[in-house]
């Protein structure tokens, strides 16, 4: 599923034809976060908001600065500002942009997640796997194409997980990660904003 479009995710929709000559290059072996690991691995909101509250350090201030709309005035707008920490006063309706709404509803786990809704942070999830690969609990070898033709298609990756019965031997060269250990992604993200 997609974040950008029903299929794309973002950074692969926003330029499918760049991907797909990441995808296609013989580069050794890389890992990819996905979207929907990255809806697994949401950090619960009273989590989120705890790590936040309690931490003073320029990190931390950083963040909060920069996550502020997305993360505390959207969910403030839609959920009621007095029950989430650092949300600005009540403001009108009409100052919300409509066509924004899928994708906030997405970015702050409106959405149905098994943990029941939290703050998707992207970025922390792949760069927590960069410093220590030993988070992810499962991963696959996968062989990945871009599509770049179709009018809804447009910017899917396409995985082949190696058991294609097209006949196709395709070089499986990136390592899809399936499942990280939750509990220890959260305190290092905790352990950042220190």
């Amino acid at each position: 599923r997609g974040n950008m479009t029903r299929l794309a995710e973002f950074n692969v929709g926003a330029d499918p034809e760049a991907a797909a000559e990441v995808f296609a290059s013989s580069w050794p072996c890389f890992d990819v976060v996905s979207w929907e690991l990255s809806c697994e691995v949401a950090v619960p909101w009273a989590t989120f908001d705890k790590m936040f509250d309690r931490s003073k350090s320029s990190v931390a201030r950083f963040l909060k600065n920069i996550l502020h709309q997305t993360y505390w005035e959207q969910r403030a707008q839609k959920f009621g500002h007095s029950k989430i920490p650092g949300a600005p006063a009540a403001q009108p309706a009409g100052g919300t942009c409509c066509c924004m709404e899928p994708v906030w509803r997405l970015l702050c786990g409106a959405q149905s997640l098994k943990n029941g809704g939290g703050a998707i942070i992207c970025d922390a999830v792949a760069v927590a796997l960069a410093l220590r690969p030993d988070l992810s609990k499962r991963s696959a070898s996968v062989h990945v194409d871009v599509e770049l033709q179709g009018s809804i298609t447009r910017g899917q990756t396409v995985l082949d997980w190696g058991h294609c019965f097209d006949g196709i031997q395709r070089q499986k060269d990136v390592t899809w990660v399936i499942e990280v250990d939750n509990g220890r992604y959260i305190e290092l993200f905790r352990q950042m904003l220190q």
